[in-house]
């Protein structure tokens, strides 16, 4: 017996060492994409790590026109402020002391946030304005693109403190707003879900509502390959990303309390979503069993494949098209919107059909989780 229990333990301790190993995989695994796709590793392009920089000086646009007007282009002046896919530039156009044009530059943002953001003339907001103005005016952010809005509005006044030449005023980024604070909250509640076995089907609902409307609806938070990959290749801004963040971290943290797969089961606006509309219809799709098995590897094999396609430098726009962002719904693009739907109404007669058998980010969960070898030892 005292042998068995040796054995046990060294299983259970191998099995945290293979999850080391499989984070670790993983970590390189998105980070290999990150470079593929735009080059850089937390902002820095790959080519400079390790490299004397140039003076930046060197690549400053900042010309004036035939007709009168000064042209400025953030990129080379100002390190560009993070929005959601990564850092945003900006050109500006000055007549006169006064900002006739914005124009959006390089950049990674969802298309559909910026085609939103066009079309409620965000960018006409600074027209008409002097520089001073510029620096101090308050500007709201547009909602459903809040951190490409704002790394927009930060990027706008430090542009126009260079062409006045003044100091710029700073957007302060608070880790405690309202909807931090409460969505943190909504962490925690689940947190106390996972660890206390106190579970009943009302508690559990209670949980999955608060999942969906307010880490999903109200606070957009939630975890997918793009946005991974956008954090490895542009860096994170800690007071935006901050629900994220934690729910990363608890995703990481919790296996080695031997809570795998929290995330999924108990954090995901998605899932949760699914959850309940599969809990308000009583009629059920039976699955033939061979058809089960087959269904159950089809998203490891969207995730393989979706993998190698980026590790060869191809198909990073399909990351786009992980349903999340349809709780961004004023956002998210027609195709996400009516896959989100599709998935929808399935869940009502199949149980959480997208993240049994699609969902990319869940399988990467999953992966570096390696549940078939992490074993509880309590349980033998």
């Amino acid at each position: 017996m005292y042998e068995l229990i040796i054995i046990v333990e060294y299983q259970y301790e191998m099995g945290r060492v293979r999850y080391f190993i499989n984070l670790v995989i993983v970590f390189l695994i998105l980070l290999t994409v990150a470079i593929n796709r735009d080059g850089r590793i937390m902002g820095k392009p790959v080519d400079e790590i390790g490299k004397k920089i140039d003076d930046p000086a060197k690549n400053v646009i900042d010309f004036v026109s035939a007709e009168g007007v000064r042209h400025i282009e953030s990129k080379g002046i100002i390190p560009g402020s993070l929005g959601y896919g990564g850092p945003v530039y900006l050109r500006m156009m000055i007549e006169n002391d006064i900002i006739v044009g914005v124009e959006i530059t390089e950049n990674s943002e969802t298309p559909s946030f910026l085609r939103k953001m066009k079309a409620v003339g965000f960018f006409k907001l600074w027209n008409g304005q002097t520089l001073d103005e510029a620096i101090t005016s308050p500007i709201d952010a547009v909602s459903g693109a809040t951190l490409t809005s704002h790394a927009v509005i930060n990027t706008m006044r430090k542009m126009a403190a260079y062409a006045a030449s003044v100091p710029p005023v700073k957007i302060n980024h608070s880790y405690f707003t309202l909807k931090n604070i409460i969505g943190m909250l909504v962490v925690v509640s689940s947190l106390i879900m996972i660890f206390f076995p106190f579970k009943t089907k009302q508690w559990r609902l209670l949980q999955l509502l608060l999942n969906v409307l307010v880490l999903g609806f109200w606070c957009g938070s939630f975890l997918s390959l793009s946005l991974l990959v956008n954090w490895l290749s542009n860096g994170v801004n800690m007071a935006i990303a901050l629900i994220p963040i934690i729910l990363l971290t608890l995703s990481i943290i919790l296996p080695f309390f031997d809570k795998k797969l929290s995330y999924c089961a108990w954090q995901c606006p998605m899932g949760s979503l699914q959850e309940i509309l599969g809990k308000s219809c009583n009629k059920k799709l039976m699955i033939p069993l061979k058809i089960e098995k087959v269904l159950i590897y089809t998203r490891d094999i969207i995730l393989l494949l979706l993998l190698f396609f980026m590790w060869i430098g191809v198909g990073f726009e399909i990351m786009d098209y992980e349903v999340f962002t349809a709780f961004l719904f004023t956002n998210a693009s027609t195709a996400v919107l009516i896959l989100a739907g599709v998935f929808l109404l399935l869940s009502l007669f199949v149980n959480r059909p997208y993240c049994r058998y699609i969902c990319p980010t869940g399988a990467l969960i999953k992966m570096s989780q390696n549940t078939q070898q992490f074993k509880n030892k309590s349980s033998v």
